[in-house]
């Protein structure tokens, strides 16, 4: 199944938006408790969650993101856009771990990029963050 939605979500935009500002740049995935998260980003700056399974929004996000230093910033757009009935109008912020990596800062788990003809199963892991230092 998640082969299949993978299939549907990832290979037409692609085959549909390719060499255009609106193609995707990155996907992340993720799985644990039987719940899988994936993470669409855009070249044109917007992204598209996808939660599904037994801790899952059964529905999609949709958002603009930005990208400062080591910190990927998902805004929401409002709530009339989503097709997410748990929707949070709240941003969410992901720590880049090298190239491979994203941390969800409010929950510590990570996701892995996808790459086109590798197994899309990660299982996310819980990371230990080291408190930042203010100054």
């Amino acid at each position: 199944m998640r082969i299949l939605k993978l299939f549907f979500l990832f290979i037409p935009s692609v085959s549909f938006a390719q060499n255009s500002k609106d193609s995707i740049k990155y996907v992340y995935v993720g799985d644990r408790d039987l719940t899988s998260w994936m993470y669409i980003f855009y070249n044109n700056g917007t992204y598209v969650s996808d939660i599904t399974g037994h801790l899952g929004n059964e529905g999609k996000t949709k958002g603009t993101y930005l990208i400062s230093k080591d910190t990927i910033i998902l805004k929401p757009l409002g709530k009339e856009q989503q097709s997410n009935p748990y929707y949070e109008n709240e941003d969410q912020k992901f720590i880049l771990d090298g190239n491979m990596y994203i941390i969800d800062l409010r929950s510590n788990y990570d996701f892995r990029k996808l790459h086109a003809g590798k197994n899309d199963f990660y299982v996310s892991k819980k990371r230990k963050l080291k408190p930042v230092k203010k100054q």
